[in-house]
């Protein structure tokens, strides 16, 4: 849900942060506390922080729904069963 106190005390337990819309600070909070970002098309502020496969994972942008999920959804599951992978996204971000 929707929070704005202690934002770091949330974005430190994660293991991947799933943005399916717009919120670039979010993106950025994430990001300065080295958790890899899944995130769909946005306010454009994902363009300039997300690199995939670096930084974490920008989903297609413009392409179905369902076919976002699904890119998210794959994103996220390689991210959640492949440590190193999530350890070089998280120390690019």
């Amino acid at each position: 849900g929707e929070r704005h106190d202690d934002i770091a005390r949330y974005a430190v337990c994660g293991d991947v942060f799933l943005m399916p819309g717009l919120g670039g600070l979010a993106i950025s909070h994430a990001m300065a506390h080295g958790v890899p970002v899944v995130c769909g098309e946005g306010d454009g502020v994902e363009v300039d922080l997300v690199q995939n496969g670096r930084t974490g994972y920008l989903c297609s942008p413009g392409t179905a729904q369902s076919e976002r999920e699904a890119e998210m959804v794959e994103a996220c599951v390689s991210i959640l069963t492949n440590s190193g992978l999530r350890a070089s996204l998280s120390r690019e971000a």
